[in-house]
């Protein structure tokens, strides 16, 4: 009789830990697991235009995040990432592992909201953003980015 009732209570703690309104940290990295779509990308205040965007997509696995070219079979960058949601602006470190910046830390920030992700990083890994925007010759990044599918 207390396995069940074991179970009743374990479920019960789980589903109400779960609530999908809440923005905490993506359930760790679990709410960024999926494919993503550029929706805007900026560097240095410079915009790229969105019909630019579309051949590109993020895919999240775990610590994993890579970057492809729709049609292209090997990825434009890859690398492991590693959130601090307890952080404010939540922080996150992508250690690049494949592309001419191999080695490197970007330093970034995030936000989600649902199935919109935003980022600003600093790409020579010198110094974490504060906000999301770029200015010229700030080495930065910014991007939204829209989810398509989830894993």
């Amino acid at each position: 009789m207390r396995v069940p009732v074991v179970l009743v209570l374990v479920a019960g703690f789980l589903v109400g830990a779960y609530d999908p309104t809440k923005d905490d940290g993506e359930m760790a990295a679990g709410g960024l697991e999926g494919t993503w779509a550029y929706v805007s990308w900026e560097w240095d205040g410079w915009q790229l235009p969105p019909k630019e965007l579309k051949p590109f997509t993020v895919t999240f696995r775990g610590d994993k995040v890579i970057e492809k070219e729709c049609g292209r079979f090997f990825p434009i960058w890859a690398g492991t990432h590693k959130l601090d949601p307890a952080k404010s602006p939540k922080a996150v470190d992508i250690n690049v592992t494949e592309d001419e910046d191999k080695g490197r830390t970007w330093l970034g920030i995030y936000e989600q909201k649902g199935d919109t992700l935003r980022a600003c990083f600093d790409a020579k890994g010198k110094q974490r953003p504060t906000e999301f925007k770029t200015q010229a010759r700030s080495d930065r990044y910014l991007f939204v980015l829209k989810r398509q599918t989830p894993e």
